[in-house]
């Protein structure tokens, strides 16, 4: 049986071309022999490597599709990708960048903040997140843009006092014209 497990491996390794044949190799291992440690890593290796490597390239036709203001495929690919690797900022900042260009600004706003979430530490995150929240009126998206400052106002390390003061006086001065504020006071 283990040499069985070893020859499996091996093709997967040599057939690593075939993403689906990899992940079910590995759900077949863990089904057939889970205390089989060695195979069970190298598997575990292999496919987060494919992962890695698909990702990687479909990342790149996504920004080639948004370059060629292919906005509605790039999007749709980037919601793809999304059900392979939930945590990966860059995707959802792509996603953001998408949707901004698609005036879909709830969906770009929810992405920036995905990212922001995912990552405090991705530079890219918190100036997409930060240059949005300056450059959109959110009259239709009140709630999530109240929650997206709120969210960038608590990495106080990653921005500036300048940036701090600049986005807080924005809230203030939006807060003070929106009429759902002028009924509360």
């Amino acid at each position: 049986m283990s040499k069985n497990v070893s020859h499996n491996v091996i093709n997967g390794i040599t057939e690593k071309k075939d993403f689906l044949k990899l992940d079910n190799l590995y759900l077949n291992n863990q089904i057939s022999f889970p205390t089989n440690k060695k195979v069970k890593i190298t598997l575990q290796n292999l496919r987060e490597d494919k992962t890695k490597k698909h990702t990687s390239n479909e990342k790149k036709v996504i920004r080639y599709l948004k370059d060629n203001n292919k906005f509605e495929e790039a999007f749709n690919k980037s919601k793809e990708l999304l059900k392979i690797d939930k945590n990966d900022p860059e995707i959802y900042a792509l996603m953001g960048d998408i949707s901004k260009e698609l005036q879909n600004y709830p969906v770009a706003l929810e992405a920036y903040m995905n990212c922001l979430k995912i990552d405090r530490n991705y530079e890219r995150c918190t100036s997409k997140l930060y240059n949005f929240l300056m450059q959109i009126e959110p009259s239709i998206f009140l709630d999530k843009w109240v929650k997206a400052f709120e969210l960038i106002l608590s990495d106080k390390k990653n921005l500036g006092q300048k940036k701090l003061f600049i986005i807080a006086n924005r809230a203030i001065k939006f807060l003070k014209l929106n009429n759902i504020v002028k009924n509360l006071i």
